[in-house]
């Protein structure tokens, strides 16, 4: 049974576009590259995202500041049990 606080296939996708980046930049995406990187117009999108792990416990960020994504614990245990 799938849990309410389990990431959606979606948001694991933000979550693996943001530790990606973050390996091959060595500094955290702006919601622009993230919206880029997943391949839609609106940087609306992964900005809901962005919350939406942030209040599940994903990852930790300043809203008012650019590039402040920091993955958590519970984000790299998630990525780590995907395929």
């Amino acid at each position: 049974m799938k849990n309410w606080n389990d990431p959606t296939p979606r948001q694991l996708e933000c979550l693996r576009a943001i530790a990606v980046y973050q390996d091959k930049e060595n500094r955290p995406p702006t919601t622009r590259e993230l919206a880029t990187y997943l391949g839609v117009k609106s940087c609306s999108t992964p900005y809901s995202f962005l919350v939406r792990l942030g209040i599940k416990g994903y990852i930790k960020r300043d809203p008012k500041l650019s590039r402040t994504i920091v993955i958590l614990e519970a984000g790299r245990k998630a990525l780590e049990e995907q395929p």
